[in-house]
């Protein structure tokens, strides 16, 4: 079901290929300079420093993301508390589908700043992607205690609570969320599924009824609503 599909962690979300891969090199690069202010340890780094890190966001635009995350561990050699090496690790591990990394790495970038949203947003990313339910909803019940309105804490734990058949509790964040996010279809799509899993048959026709009409080829609707394609 669309609402059980994955998304990646937040600021690294159609063009022809080259021009999208040099669009998003040029975009992490304005994120890391304006990171600089706030990275102390990189701050001072030398100039050959500054460079691997430009270098390891063009091998990652590349999508050679081994030679990115080599580029980086000289860093983390150097400062392995640092908060943005450690956060970027965790995307780069995350990307090359080392998990165990990629959490060993958000974690001590969740551990440097305790009240940043990104690192818990990478390790919801993470315990999603291996199916660690039990892990995915306790990080985002951290997140959503720093930010109780926030949509991808909110909707990965409605999808934890779904996965480990905690039907009310999904139930109730998802009327939370949609008191935020009204016409949002992948909240609609959970609380319909957490309604009917509850046996709350007609409450969960018309939620799919107010889902058809807000995105009207939705084939999770259409499916339970019986509706022909168009």
């Amino acid at each position: 079901m669309s609402f059980f599909r994955s998304s990646k962690s937040k600021g690294h979300s159609n063009r022809k290929p080259f021009s999208k891969k040099r669009l998003f090199v040029q975009v992490s690069l304005m994120i890391f300079l304006a990171s600089l202010a706030n990275a102390e340890s990189i701050s001072s780094t030398s100039h050959s420093g500054r460079m691997a890190v430009l270098d390891s966001y063009s091998a990652e635009g590349r999508g050679d993301y081994q030679q990115a995350i080599d580029k980086m561990m000289p860093l983390f050699t150097t400062a392995p508390q640092d908060y943005f090496v450690n956060y970027r690790l965790g995307w780069l591990f995350y990307l090359k589908k080392n998990y165990k990394n990629a959490i060993g790495h958000y974690s001590n970038a969740e551990k440097t700043d305790l009240t940043s949203l990104e690192p818990l947003l990478g390790l919801t990313a993470v315990y999603l992607a291996v199916g660690n339910y039990s892990q995915l909803l306790s990080v985002s019940e951290r997140l959503l205690a720093r930010d109780p309105k926030n949509y991808y804490g909110m909707q990965r734990y409605v999808t934890a609570q779904i996965k480990l058949k905690n039907f009310p509790a999904a139930l109730a964040k998802t009327q939370d969320a949609l008191a935020v996010y009204p016409s949002d279809a992948i909240f609609l799509e959970q609380k319909a599924f957490a309604q009917m899993s509850l046996n709350s048959v007609k409450e969960a026709q018309e939620t799919l009824s107010h889902l058809i009409l807000i995105s009207p080829r939705n084939e999770y609707a259409r499916m339970i609503l019986g509706h022909g394609q168009r």
